[in-house]
């Protein structure tokens, strides 16, 4: 049985929707496992969602409920990225597959609202509950992450658009 051979393009639309979503992994992936999200004011202390760079062990915020509320939407962001980041590499460059085209955009599109979502809630109630500090650059690129997962959003919605799916 000869094997059908395709050229895989990474230009276009689609190619778009690849770039950006790797983007976004990588700016959210820094932002979740960096321990800059918050620097405590006229002190050398910095806090992340996991770990604190002057003290030794875990966050300032550690044993507040809000914060272990942020820690699992963090989770839960990185996870859905990470199945739709997964999916989009799926659609890209596996075209001889069981799962069809439209069922992996649906998937995707549906795990990009998820982590935009998540994302959104993470840095809300951080942003509320931490006020009191500096954000900082951990904090922003999070930030940035869930911008870029926005636009890889409105590009999937596209695909689907131009491949009459809704």
């Amino acid at each position: 049985m000869p094997v059908e051979t395709h050229e895989i393009n990474l230009q276009g639309l689609s190619g778009a929707i690849f770039w950006t979503s790797l983007s976004a992994v990588v700016f959210v992936v820094i932002g979740f496992s960096s321990d800059g999200w918050t620097r405590i004011q006229k002190t050398n202390v910095w806090s992340g969602l996991w770990a604190s760079h002057k003290y030794s062990g875990a966050s300032v915020f550690a044993h507040d409920d809000w914060f272990k509320a942020v820690q699992a939407m963090a989770c839960l962001s990185l996870i859905f990225l990470s199945f739709a980041f997964i999916l989009i590499l799926l659609y890209n460059f596996l075209h001889s597959t069981s799962l069809s085209k439209s069922l992996t955009l649906k998937m995707m599109v549906a795990c990009l609202i998820a982590t935009v979502l998540m994302i959104f809630i993470t840095v809300v109630i951080y942003g509320v509950k931490a006020s009191d500090f500096q954000l900082h650059w951990s904090y922003a690129f999070f930030i940035i992450g869930g911008f870029i997962t926005i636009v890889v959003l409105v590009l999937s919605f596209m695909q689907m658009r131009r491949a009459s799916i809704f």
